[in-house]
């Protein structure tokens, strides 16, 4: 116990022979500790069980954690069994776990401390707790649980849209059917998982609750399969042993689009060390076919969003609960806004409770447009709060972060920090995820947002951010062990090799996990050479055995970079990809040669679009969007503009597809002025940092090419051309200039702006 308290630090920790004084009525003082402390902490031990004094202090801080004063933690030191009978039945179903370093009891101390304080600061989780209109969808799980072999099934995946209640429903199963003898409020812990995620992510997250390993032993754990696999199910099986279960938000990482389960997660549900019981539930964005469904020890729940009636009753049930009021008059107009998505429900109704009708109305009216018109106006807000500014582009240098991490680097009290991140989920554009909301990141939208346009993050915590890296990074080179979380680990590493290059990459760090993350903000930052050589050594040099999942996009980014490097290797290496990714690498091969050859790169992006099961629908936009660029730059304009078309109207805030539409209309036989100022408009109101260059040119190019009018394009451009400090934009400001200049005879003009604002 005084090990623990060193960890924790005497400021922190009330224990005797610190804060006692000798003399005094110890009962007295003790009880007037307890009532002053935020979390009480009980070591068990036999001798702990058969204190008086222990018996007496459990008694009386019963009565505080009943009244909600007081947080209680418990942890078995010795081999006392979780159900010993000298252990209270409540005590039993709170026992984390059998901690045995006391470094790791301090660790998950400190975590609890950083959860009571967010939590503190929120509102209360009420609708966490409500569970309306799914009764059909709980039976049927029921029927298929009940009916299946129990000592083989696995996991439990129920699939749908995102807010459509997946993780409810799977919380509510876990509740009432798998701990049914336990607290009906508990809340699972949570991952969320992108696409580029696998099962490194899954191990390093549950290690930052299970303490297993050190983080050196962590990432020996992760480097091959059969020892992540051993990992894995001792990660789970400790947290089935804890009473925990964990809830994975999947948004393409497990169940692909075609309805195939991911290699490393087949191997996870046949895994022999993976105790009988369901460890796994999955809410995923896609569904598994009943083929390989029926192949796999699962059970599997296709679910819709709630029709009227199931929402108009929870909408009912939910405001009762929070004692809101929502007039009658007024309740269609939210259902209709609501679209059978419960979590927009909840939200609109707590911003209603607290910010009144207008709030209420303006979140219903941008909350299903996050992936479209609202990311760069939400931004935009953010941007004239400079420290709310500032946590923005912080978070966007993280996959993920924990509150605690993001405290200490961050250099904010936590009040501050806590305020601004609630802002950011009132807004929906960061994500929370863990048990107790441990974990914090953007939404991938947002991030690309902030990377894409370059946003800097402020001086001040700028440089807090690199003393902070450099420490991790020194941490990670030397071996120290640190308490950071798997995050701040896959920062550290991604650091590391920015700052000391490839070579200096251990093979111990050369993970698959790690390499991807690290490629990926290289190509963005346009180090094309950088990305061949970490690609290469990942694919190449490093021998372990991984699972090709993890490194198919690792070959996609190397064929992306040996494309821009003029590389021919790029033709074998693609051999190796699926067939849309394949064709589609080769077509931008093609297509940045240094005499660009845009028919062949055209016959490879019609031959990726010709598997449509092979590519997601956003892979499918951005080849349809080269294969226009193609037929632009051969002239084809008449062939260019109804994919063009088709490409804007899928992803409206696109500045690159408004743009190429535009041009189709302009040279094509389906010029259409109007359309043409309607995304001139849209383009003007987009929040992208070349959005307003680009719509001047646009409008300059209207006003010549379509109403004849040379002196306001010529106004137009010089005005747009003088404001614009980016050299890069300019020079595209000036290229339809000279394309107008000469269609009107007059290269003098174009000359004297080159020599006046360059």
């Amino acid at each position: 116990m005084r090990s623990v308290a060193d960890y924790l630090g005497r400021d922190v920790a009330i224990v005797d022979e610190y804060v006692f004084e000798s003399g005094r009525d110890i009962w007295s003082e003790i009880r007037s500790s307890i009532e002053t402390c935020d979390i009480f902490v009980f070591m068990i031990t036999r001798d702990a069980l058969k204190s008086d004094w222990v018996r007496d202090e459990i008694t009386y801080v019963r009565r505080l954690v009943d009244r909600e004063k007081v947080s209680f933690l418990a942890y078995i030191l010795d081999d006392t069994q979780p159900t010993d009978d000298d252990i209270e039945p409540w005590i039993q179903k709170i026992i984390l776990n059998k901690f045995i370093s006391p470094r790791l009891v301090a660790r998950n101390i400190k975590r609890e401390i950083s959860n009571l304080c967010l939590k503190r600061h929120q509102v209360n989780d009420y609708h966490g707790y409500l569970f309306e209109g799914r009764d059909n969808e709980m039976a049927r799980l029921r029927t298929l649980i009940n009916h299946t072999e129990q000592e083989s099934l696995r996991a439990l995946i129920v699939s749908g849209l995102p807010c459509s209640g997946r993780k409810r429903l799977l919380r509510q199963v876990i509740n009432i059917h798998l701990r049914p003898d336990q607290d009906l409020k508990y809340h699972p812990i949570y991952l969320k998982l992108d696409a580029d995620d696998s099962l490194p992510e899954v191990i390093g997250i549950l290690n930052d609750y299970t303490s297993l390993y050190t983080r050196d032993e962590l990432i020996g754990k992760l480097q091959t399969k059969d020892d992540m696999l051993e990992a894995a199910a001792h990660q789970f099986n400790t947290l089935m042993k804890a009473r925990e279960r964990v809830v994975i938000d999947d948004n393409g990482a497990i169940v692909l689009r075609n309805g195939h389960i991911v290699d490393w997660f087949v191997d996870m549900l046949r895994n022999a060390d993976l105790s009988s019981q369901i460890h796994l539930f999955v809410a995923a964005k896609n569904a598994i076919t009943a083929r390989v469904g029926n192949a796999m020890p699962v059970v599997s729940q296709r679910i819709s969003t709630l029709d009227k009636d199931a929402m108009r009753s929870l909408l009912h049930a939910y405001c009762r609960l929070t004692g809101t009021e929502v007039r009658n008059e007024n309740e269609d107009e939210y259902l209709d806004a609501f679209k059978g998505y419960p979590d927009v429900l909840y939200h609109t109704v707590d911003i209603l409770k607290s910010e009144g009708v207008a709030s209420a109305k303006k979140y219903m009216q941008g909350a299903s447009g996050i992936h479209e018109h609202e990311i760069g106006e939400s931004v935009a807000r953010f941007r004239e709060e400079p420290v709310s500014f500032a946590l923005l582009v912080l978070l966007s240098r993280f996959e993920f972060i924990s509150f605690a991490t993001l405290v200490d680097i961050f250099g904010e009290k936590e009040e501050t920090v806590i305020n601004i991140l609630d802002d950011f989920n009132r807004a929906g554009i960061c994500e929370v995820f863990g048990k107790q909301c441990d974990y914090y990141r953007l939404v991938p939208p947002v991030r690309d947002y902030v990377t894409r346009n370059k946003l800097q993050l402020p001086g001040k915590y700028n440089s807090r951010l690199r003393s902070r890296l450099l420490q991790y990074v020194s941490a990670l080179e030397t071996g120290e062990d640190a308490t950071s979380d798997f995050g701040t680990t896959l920062m550290s590493v991604k650091e590391l090799v920015k700052q000391k290059g490839v070579s200096r990459l251990t093979d111990k760090l050369l993970l698959p996990t790690f390499v991807l993350k690290v490629i990926m903000e290289e190509y963005n930052a346009g180090n094309y050479d950088s990305v061949i050589t970490l690609a290469r050594k990942a694919l190449y040099d490093y021998h372990h055995n991984n699972y090709e999942s993890q490194l198919t996009p690792i070959r996609y980014w190397m064929c992306l970079a040996m494309a821009r490097r003029n590389n021919d290797d790029v033709i074998k290496e693609s051999e190796q990809l699926n067939h849309y990714k394949c064709h589609f690498v080769r077509g931008f091969y093609y297509s940045c040669l240094k005499t660009p050859d845009y028919a062949k790169a055209a016959g490879e992006y019609k031959e990726a679009l010709r598997d449509a099961f092979s590519y997601e629908r956003l892979d499918g936009i951005k080849a349809k969007h080269q294969l226009v660029v193609c037929y632009q730059k051969m002239g084809q304009y008449d062939k260019a503009v109804s994919l063009a078309r088709e490409c804007s109207d899928s992803d409206p805030s696109n500045a690159y597809y408004l743009q190429a539409y535009f041009e189709c209309l302009l040279k094509s036989r389906e010029r259409d002025p109007k359309i043409m100022s309607g995304l001139i408009d849209r383009m003007r109101h987009l929040h992208e940092a070349s959005s307003q260059a680009v719509a001047s040119g646009m409008d300059a190019q209207l006003s010549y090419f379509v109403y004849g009018n040379y002196s306001v394009a010529k106004n137009t451009l010089r005005i747009a051309i003088e404001n614009e400090g980016d050299n890069k934009i300019r020079e595209m400001l000036f290229r339809i200039l000279k394309e107008i200049t000469n269609a009107a005879n007059d290269r003098q003009t174009y000359d004297q702006m080159r020599r006046e604002f360059v």
